[in-house]
């Protein structure tokens, strides 16, 4: 096991940011439960791991694989948490295949990664293997969005495209959750579609609205403004998924 160096600190630094992912191809995870995760899924290729001195559990990699041992003020140094995770883990940002697909969630200019993250869960959990996001939808591997997601990262593919071409050219029908759409509780939904998710403070957007076939609501029974992106996504997928 080698020391950790000062240019892997700065390197693994750099990473943080969407540009440095994006032109090395690869992105951070931190902690066991997604190490785990990771190192369980096919396909999925750890370059690096970085254990910190209080870290005792046997792992399981490929031989290739890169092993770095830090100190806790070096692991201080390289977390996206607050407080460090005593192992963190550099992995190569799976190829996307293609976009031919029957049921998606679509995002259209989602900026919270918490609730990127979650709908990733959202998505998992109800068997939706595909997200098709807005260019302008937050990046699926901000690390706030990877801890959000629990695993589900490596699980659910994000596409990211011109979200109003996307739409226009599917064949299959567009549910969008909507403030004033059919109440969901007497709402059919075919087996395969799109559900589309818009922004978390205007909603959808004015030329993806002219192209949705079914507005679908949450009846609201209480006083509460709105309801949080990722949850509306998980009701509305709670009802298609028994269809």
């Amino acid at each position: 096991m080698e020391k950790i160096t000062l240019a892997d600190i700065k390197w693994i630094k750099s990473l943080h940011e969407k540009k440095n992912r994006s032109a090395e191809n690869c992105f951070l995870i931190e902690g066991r439960k997604l190490l785990d995760e990771a190192i369980m899924t096919p396909n999925i290729r750890i370059t690096m791991v970085v254990l910190c001195s209080a870290y005792d559990q046997e792992l399981h990699l490929e031989e290739d694989t890169q092993v770095l041992f830090a100190s806790e003020k070096e692991m201080q140094r390289i977390t996206c948490l607050k407080n460090h995770a005593n192992v963190l883990a550099v992995v190569e940002i799976p190829e996307v295949k293609n976009l031919k697909m029957s049921r998606a969630i679509c995002l259209d200019k989602l900026q919270d990664p918490g609730n990127m993250g979650t709908i990733m869960r959202i998505a998992d959990w109800f068997g939706i293997n595909n997200i098709v996001a807005s260019n302008d939808t937050v990046d699926v591997f901000n690390p706030k969005t990877i801890q959000a997601s629990m695993g589900s990262i490596f699980r659910v593919q994000v596409h990211y495209v011109d979200l109003t071409e996307f739409l226009k050219k599917s064949t299959l029908p567009i549910y969008a959750a909507t403030m004033d759409g059919e109440p969901y509780h007497h709402f059919n939904f075919e087996n395969n579609g799109l559900l589309l998710i818009g922004n978390e403070g205007n909603g959808i957007s004015p030329e993806i609205s002219e192209i949705i076939t079914h507005s679908v609501g949450i009846p609201r029974i209480g006083k509460a403004e709105s309801l949080n992106a990722a949850v509306a996504c998980g009701i509305l997928c709670a009802h298609w998924s028994i269809k």
